[in-house]
């Protein structure tokens, strides 16, 4: 049985019936419309967050975050659309295990009103760094391990005074490189620092329990 965040939200409304199961009911679907609502805000943060859509403009886009080349390019994706399939990944996770709970963890019942407690459920963050490790390197290249979207957020990404974007001196893409257009040399190029933590994925799921006023 696969794991999740847990955490809760309080409803309180005033007593309109003294059917406990209705009102259980009731108190239900407001809630869910409540988490539904803000999980499709949640998702939509996260298509619109700079990190998704920088990445997924490809080893020829701007940067927000780099004084040279883009993030596509300096984590090593490369055009075979390997970031596509790590961002709907993710949109799986967040689609499928955030969900409410239908039982309620607390009920506290009296003549006037109604108060109860649900449980909402996010995905855990290692099941989300598991579903975006760095890209494969060519042959004869050090594979980064561990997870970009956890290192951009948590640490950032060492190496950018290293990073030579081939485009930005008018080169062809190189076989040797980990995304074509990006390659690590041995001399510093860049005289700023390397890439610090933005915040992302984390950010956005503590933004939504913090929309649901959950504990």
């Amino acid at each position: 049985m696969p794991s999740y965040n847990k955490t809760s939200i309080l409803l309180k409304m005033t007593q309109a019936t003294t059917n406990s199961q209705r009102i259980e009911n009731f108190a239900y679907g407001l809630t869910l419309k409540r988490v539904e609502q803000q999980k499709k805000e949640l998702i939509n943060k996260f298509n619109n967050h700079e990190v998704t859509r920088e990445i997924e403009r490809g080893n020829q886009a701007n940067s927000s975050f780099l004084s040279d080349g883009n993030l596509f390019a300096f984590i090593g994706f490369h055009d075979n659309g390997e970031e596509e399939i790590q961002f709907n990944e993710v949109r799986n996770l967040l689609e499928q295990q955030t969900r409410l709970i239908k039982k309620p963890i607390q009920k506290i019942v009296n003549r006037s009103s109604v108060t109860m407690r649900f449980n909402v459920q996010t995905p855990l963050l290692k099941d989300i760094w598991a579903k975006t490790p760095y890209p494969k390197t060519p042959p004869g290249n050090v594979d980064r391990s561990g997870s970009w979207a956890n290192d951009i957020e948590t640490r950032g990404i060492d190496g950018f005074m290293y990073f030579l974007y081939l485009f930005s001196y008018d080169k062809p893409p190189s076989d040797k490189s980990r995304s074509g257009p990006g390659l690590q040399v041995r001399k510093k190029i860049h005289s700023g620092g390397d890439l610090k933590g933005v915040p992302y994925i984390r950010e956005l799921l503590n933004e939504f329990r913090e929309s649901l006023g959950a504990k």
